[in-house]
């Protein structure tokens, strides 16, 4: 194989790599986008949930500031379930 047919291989060969790269990084900035929606969407749910707390906590008067002994969602639903079976 003379030096320009090697050479022309070389850039050929090089090509498709670069082609196989340009391929990897689309899927990966396709993925990135897809994950970008989840999150964004997650966000907006948890804000929204953060709100219903805080005026669930204004309705009920809940201004305690310095509670040590906060119990935790489970033990707390645990509990009013236990109330409403009584």
């Amino acid at each position: 194989m003379n030096q320009r047919t090697l050479a022309s291989e070389l850039v050929r060969a090089h090509m498709g790599e670069l082609d196989k790269l340009r391929d990897m990084l689309e899927k990966i900035q396709r993925s990135l986008g897809e994950i970008l929606a989840v999150q964004l969407e997650l966000q907006d749910r948890f804000e929204e949930e953060q709100e219903r707390i805080y005026g669930l906590k204004a309705e009920l008067h809940e201004v305690r500031a310095d509670q040590d002994d906060e119990l935790s969602f489970g033990v707390l639903l645990e509990m009013a379930v236990n109330k409403l079976k009584l």
